[in-house]
């Protein structure tokens, strides 16, 4: 290859690398991701939905709280939501039983774009030293017919609850809260919704022995063991009745492309299995949140 060819070729080369950086640098992760899910509420659809599974056993059982304060002030911000969870999974590693002990806060843009500097990648907290494992990727919930769904960008930080925080204590007498998040989270909390105090927080569900099947291959059309899906049992609570629903959801590049074909092949999906969708004003946590609620 002659010098002229060398250096053409280099210049070509380093102006993809920069094009590609520069679209990992949007979320810190290439390509960036959107998760596209389905909710179906009611024991009629989750009994026929189940059917994709068949007899193959889960592989993690939760349980799964959220916090918000006794108005669900953090959750309905009109501009930023915000979403306060715990959970406490069960399942098998390497043939051994394991329990992992889990915290998220997530930032759900609404009226307001999330911050450019909110993106996918490990930190190290500041006061205990153990990792953060922050995600920033999009969510898509599907409508039923041909109701438009549009992406809500979200950022995620999950972490560990530190072993000697005793999470279902926490849960059963509601004190204590800020210690089951690492100062990261908490300050991302306080940053979202200034003036929150985690003592003001209250203790929504916790919803027992949730089922979630993982990396599951759910058709043709959709990426090979992309899939997940979770069954939820909420319990008699305050007079209301007890509730199933099934989340279904796949995540694909964040592309135009590849949403467009995910979000067609999970509809078609819940066609062939008779289901009807929940309505769009139907989110599992805000589901979980007005259930649980006094």
């Amino acid at each position: 290859m002659n010098p002229a060819t060398l250096i053409r070729h280099t210049l070509i080369a380093a102006c993809f690398t920069l094009a590609i950086g520069c679209r990992t640098a949007a979320f810190g992760q290439d390509p960036p991701l959107v998760e596209v899910k389905c909710l179906l509420v009611g024991p009629e659809e989750v009994e026929k939905s189940m059917k994709i599974v068949g007899g193959t056993k889960e592989n993690e059982s939760m349980d799964v709280a959220f916090f918000d304060t006794p108005a669900l002030s953090l959750f309905s911000k009109e501009d930023l939501a915000v979403i306060l969870r715990l959970r406490i999974e069960t399942g098998m590693k390497d043939g051994v039983a394991e329990t992992k002990v889990e915290t998220t806060v997530k930032l759900r843009a609404g009226t307001k774009p999330l911050d450019s500097n909110m993106i996918s990648q490990d930190i190290i907290d500041v006061e205990s030293g153990k990792k953060v494992e922050a995600k920033r990727e999009g969510d898509i919930t599907l409508k039923q017919g041909d109701a438009s769904s549009s992406k809500k960008d979200s950022y995620s930080l999950n972490a560990r609850v530190p072993k000697n925080v005793d999470a279902h204590a926490v849960l059963k007498t509601g004190k204590d809260i800020a210690s089951l998040f690492m100062k990261t989270q908490r300050d991302a909390v306080m940053k979202a919704v200034p003036g929150t105090t985690f003592d003001s927080l209250a203790v929504y569900g916790p919803v027992v022995k949730v089922l979630r099947w993982k990396k599951l291959s759910l058709g043709p059309d959709l990426p090979e063991k992309s899939g997940t899906v979770e069954r939820w049992s909420l319990p008699e609570h305050h007079g209301r009745p007890a509730l199933e629903m099934v989340e279904f959801s796949v995540r694909v590049p964040d592309t135009e492309a590849d949403t467009a074909k995910a979000s067609a092949a999970l509809k078609k999906l819940m066609a062939t299995m008779d289901v009807t969708l929940a309505t769009g004003s139907e989110a599992k946590t805000k589901i979980v949140l007005e259930h649980f609620s006094n």
